[in-house]
């Protein structure tokens, strides 16, 4: 089982070369899952690159709805939000972060990410996550 980060999910729906290769580590059949809050992640993300101006509005709306395609289930964020505030406290991390963190633990699921930030609190904490070096 994958989880999607916002990042990642941004990167593969954009058809980027990192997101192709992040496409190419997925096993035939395997379930890709997300938080139920990917989808706002990814139009805060999303809308941030537009006022950049390394997106346009046109490539933002279109990676908005191909994001959405990309999951097949998604979690609910308030089944660990308890537990992901107490982990963001506790590690001065942001509490998206540490929700997908605590998901991919508790499901189990590798935890596709691009964030080292992210990849750091996975190796602390046990989670399988994707690497910067390994793609």
């Amino acid at each position: 089982m994958i989880l999607l980060s916002c990042d990642a999910a941004i990167e593969m729906a954009d058809g980027s070369e990192t997101g192709l290769m992040l496409r190419g580590l997925l096993c035939p059949n395997e379930m890709v899952v997300a938080s139920d809050a990917l989808q706002t992640q990814v139009a805060q993300r999303l809308a941030e690159l537009v006022k950049q101006s390394r997106f346009n509005e046109k490539r933002a709306q279109k990676i908005l709805w191909c994001v959405g395609e990309l999951t097949e289930r998604h979690i609910p964020a308030r089944k660990y939000a308890a537990e992901a505030l107490n982990l963001a406290l506790e590690r001065d991390v942001p509490a998206t972060d540490a929700l997908e963190v605590l998901m991919a633990k508790r499901l189990p699921a590798t935890l596709f990410t691009l964030d080292a930030r992210l990849q750091a609190a996975c190796n602390e904490l046990g989670v399988v996550c994707t690497h910067n070096a390994t793609l």
